[in-house]
């Protein structure tokens, strides 16, 4: 351990352009650290987000000696439906679901997924959950895969509309373990886990298969991981861009020639290479702005 720190190995990763920063390390920073450089490539099981998760999880979260109410499983007549449906469609989201949603995680639809509240209040929720796609084009696959921790590429996201039940699943777990994300769970992760969805009551989740599922996620979320940090660096060029362009005398051309020779000095390729790169990223940025676009 100390060979590698004097070697310099425990470094943070940043921004294209910048130096790297002198950073002070914790021993459990140190430690985490160590365990994931140390894992074999593909390990599925990711010891180091394991520890994290155990040593800052709380296990007495869904465990209190207090005896828990029952809640009954009460459906609104359709008369009340009716009322509550008026009542929800001022929420956009509510909306947008229309008229024959079913929750993709459990298969329950608008007035199944209405329930009364401990003070015996009806409520229904509906929330965006994020599904991310493999990234299929095979330039975007040649010229990532030389940057990424995992074999698996992701090129894109799109939303879906998911009850306020099941996303509960992911907001429990993360309060469980810490460690975990919002991206933790996919929507067949959480239908797996539903299992038997009962109608206007809340689900019945083993918390500890979660947190297996979640581990068994490893290779997706260090895909997501990479994912985003492209993103950025794509959205970071494209501002570049646009600043140069406000400058006497710079037309596009130029301004991506510029940034390519910066591209090229930073990662010590040829400037054609590097204004190809930077072209790249560039179509990116519009492809990902087009994307936020379609989704609202």
């Amino acid at each position: 351990m100390a060979y590698r720190i004097a070697s310099g190995k425990h470094t943070r990763e940043v921004i294209l352009g910048e130096s790297v920063p002198e950073l002070f390390m914790s021993d459990r920073d140190i430690i985490l650290s160590s365990f994931y450089e140390a894992r074999g490539a593909g390990d599925r099981l990711r010891i180091s987000d394991l520890i994290d998760a155990r040593s800052i999880s709380n296990d007495t979260a869904g465990h209190s000696t207090k005896k828990r109410r029952v809640t009954k499983s009460i459906a609104p007549t359709d008369e009340e439906f009716s009322r509550l449906d008026e009542q929800f469609l001022a929420k956009r989201i509510w909306r947008e679901a229309g008229p024959d949603w079913t929750c993709p995680c459990c298969d329950r639809n608008k007035k199944e997924i209405c329930r009364k509240s401990n003070r015996d209040n009806w409520t229904a929720g509906i929330n965006r959950f994020t599904i991310f796609i493999d990234e299929t084009d095979i330039e975007s696959l040649k010229r990532r895969q030389h940057s990424a921790r995992s074999s698996k590429i992701i090129g894109g996201e799109r939303g879906t509309l998911i009850c306020h039940d099941c996303r509960n699943v992911v907001a429990e777990l993360q309060r469980r373990a810490p460690g975990f994300n919002e991206y933790s769970l996919t929507v067949d992760n959480i239908r797996t886990l539903v299992d038997q969805p009962a109608p206007n009551a809340p689900h019945v989740i083993d918390f500890d298969l979660a947190k297996t599922v979640v581990l068994e996620n490893a290779e997706l979320e260090e895909a997501i991981e990479d994912y985003v940090r492209h993103k950025s660096i794509s959205e970071h060029f494209e501002i570049e861009l646009l600043k140069l362009e406000t400058l006497p005398n710079i037309p596009r051309s130029e301004a991506v020639r510029i940034l390519g020779y910066e591209y090229s000095k930073e990662h010590g390729v040829s400037l054609e290479d590097g204004d190809a790169q930077i072209e790249w990223y560039l179509s990116e940025a519009r492809r990902f702005s087009e994307q936020y676009k379609s989704r609202h």
